[in-house]
């Protein structure tokens, strides 16, 4: 499946904190065509969750240095994220349906 990035939504680059957050507490916008984001952190490890409750820094999906995850538009704008480790940030690029 060859995916189509949303020329409408920058690239983002956010940097987490010590305190869970939506991706739009963060600054993220997300353009109306946006159907999925390919999220990475890079610069340290980030724990995430889906499902409303905030992640802590030992709780919640691992997104280690490095990694990346593919979330649909709901799972984006739901995802929390917390720092785990480091100085991370999460570099996101936006995909169209």
């Amino acid at each position: 499946m060859n995916r189509i990035p949303n020329p409408a939504q920058p690239h983002a680059s956010l940097a987490t904190t010590g305190t869970a957050q939506l991706l739009t507490a963060m600054g993220y916008v997300f353009h109306a065509n946006t159907d999925n984001c390919l999220i990475q952190a890079v610069g340290g490890n980030v724990r995430m969750t889906l499902n409303g409750n905030n992640p802590t820094t030992s709780l919640g999906i691992l997104l280690a240095d490095g990694t990346s995850i593919l979330l649909d538009n709901i799972e984006a704008r739901n995802a929390r994220f917390i720092t785990a480790s480091g100085t991370p940030r999460l570099e996101i690029v936006a995909y169209l349906p």
